[in-house]
């Protein structure tokens, strides 16, 4: 007797938590007795460091700051000022060789005038973790004895196969359109990723998408003006051994951005050149299936088995499903009319997620920023906020607990003869399952004493046994069984059926 032991690495989550930050500073405003049209930040994760029992996030909050001075000079003026922030989650499972992924985000920012020249600022940032470990699991997949009958199971399990980040910086330089006034003053630059793909070719990972870049701007007698720009990129990354294979996650993140106005041919400052550096997040998850020995038993002969309980994690990854939105947003009507949209920021945040007859049912809301110009000189910069409800359907198996997470892949917008903003947004969302087992395995196995019984015996089945537990009772292979009854060596034994079983 010989027994087939095998390896597989398997990976499982250790740890899944959400905290919150907090910054506070202050700023010098080159100007007195302002006045504050609009502040918002972002923020960018420039490093996390996992350690023995705890993990270490460290990034930066970008905040700017648009008011109005007191003056004689018309036009509006901007502040930004960057602020570092540090994170620590404290938990004993963790350790440096284990697989992490962190994300973060400003969740609210508040400011507050201290005097006539300074600004008090806070920032919750929010900062979500996941870490996941490898172990070797070893098993028993066969036995190699004639005298011998096993029986397999299957399970699905998954490993995280590669993970890496890395870095690539943008260099473009866009010319303002025909007809816009050239740049005195840069207020303000928004940028966000839209239109992502991902493909995998061997051990490389392919990145396509864009950067959508808005520009504020003040031009000459300080009127304020803006622009877009959108600048595609494709990079290409190694990531692991035949990672077209496994299941890719990319996550790409904009860690700085630096806009310059510059002198075009004729002396005019109408060319906008970019510095945006990109960090980009990947992780390959290979699903594995392995056949382990579940039950064995000698024939005439007694069986000593060791059992062990393994408790092992398998995701299920289910397609990504896409919805679009078209919405009619009327601002508020006691806020200043709106003149020209500068930029539209929408983010789309999970509520609920029900279980259906066929899937899982979803809701969400996209909250929606619309920063947009006025002709009103005392607010020529006006923030609207609101949200939008969104309900969408999921085909899924029914099982543990899903994961729904949710991005705006690609937004537009244009303003009606209404002057209400029409926007439209692409929203795609993707949702996994992750199901725990217990795998009852037989870890070793032991030939007991012989044993002795009738030639033959007739046997009135329960009903409902498989012919493999009886074969199991009387020690003896079910093909003889099968073949002496007329039956299949894999069928379900009826109740009271008569059996004639042929003993060793």
């Amino acid at each position: 007797m010989e027994a087939v032991r095998e390896s597989v690495t398997v990976s499982a989550q250790v740890l899944a938590k959400n905290s919150k930050c907090y910054v506070e500073s202050s700023v010098i405003v080159p100007d007195k007795n302002l006045k504050v049209l609009q502040v918002d930040a972002t923020s960018a994760l420039t490093k996390h460091t996992l350690q023995k029992g705890r993990l270490c996030a460290e990034g930066k909050v970008y905040v700017t700051v648009l008011y109005l001075p007191d003056t004689d000079t018309p036009g509006i003026k901007s502040l930004s000022a960057a602020f570092d922030f540090d994170d620590v989650i404290d938990a004993p499972e963790l350790d440096e060789d284990m697989h992490s992924r962190v994300a973060c985000d400003v969740e609210q920012v508040d400011i507050n005038l201290i005097n006539s020249r300074k600004i008090s600022l806070r920032a919750v940032v929010g900062v979500n973790a996941e870490v996941n470990a490898d172990r070797e699991l070893g098993y028993i997949s066969d036995l190699e004895c004639e005298d011998a009958a096993a029986k397999c199971s299957e399970a699905d399990l998954y490993a995280v196969t590669a993970q890496d980040s890395c870095e690539f910086l943008m260099k473009e330089q866009v010319e303002l359109m025909a007809g816009k006034p050239q740049i005195a003053e840069l207020l303000k630059t928004d940028v966000q990723i839209e239109d992502k793909e991902i493909r995998a070719v061997t051990n490389k990972v392919i990145v396509k998408g864009s950067v959508c870049a808005s520009v504020l701007y003040s031009a000459e007698g300080g009127a304020v003006e803006h622009t877009d720009a959108r600048l595609p990129f494709t990079e290409v990354f190694e990531l692991g051994e035949n990672c077209e294979e496994d299941i890719i996650d990319v996550w790409c993140n904009v860690l700085e951005k630096n806009c310059q106005a510059e002198f075009d041919s004729d002396g005019d400052r109408r060319v906008l050149s970019f510095e945006i550096l990109v960090g980009v997040e990947m992780c390959a998850r290979r699903e594995r299936q392995i056949s382990y020995l579940s039950d064995c038993y000698f024939f005439g002969a007694k069986t000593e088995c060791e059992r062990e309980q393994i408790t092992a994690e398998r995701i299920i990854t289910y397609p990504k499903t896409s919805k679009n939105l078209r919405e009619s947003i009327a601002c508020d009507r006691r806020m200043p009319k709106i003149a020209s949209v500068y930029n539209v920021v929408a983010k789309p945040r999970i509520i609920s997620t029900e279980r259906s007859t066929d899937g899982v049912d979803v809701s969400a809301k996209l909250d929606i920023s619309i920063l947009y110009l006025s002709e009103n000189p005392e607010n020529p910069v006006c923030c609207y906020k609101t949200d939008i409800p969104v309900s969408h359907s999921i085909k899924a198996a029914a099982g543990e607990a899903i994961c729904i997470s949710s991005e705006c892949e690609h937004i537009s917008y244009s303003l009606n003869s209404a002057g209400d903003v029409e926007l439209r947004a692409a929203l795609s969302f993707t949702a996994e399952e992750r199901e725990t087992r217990t795998l009852d395995m037989i870890a070793d196995i032991q030939r007991g004493e012989a044993t002795k019984g009738s030639e033959i015996v007739i046997f009135f089945a329960r009903g409902g046994e498989e012919l493999w537990d009886i074969a199991k009772r009387f020690r003896v292979s079910c093909e003889e069984i099968a073949e002496l009854n007329k039956l299949e060596p894999d069928c379900t034994i009826e109740a009271n059926r008569r059996l004639i079983i042929p003993c060793m």
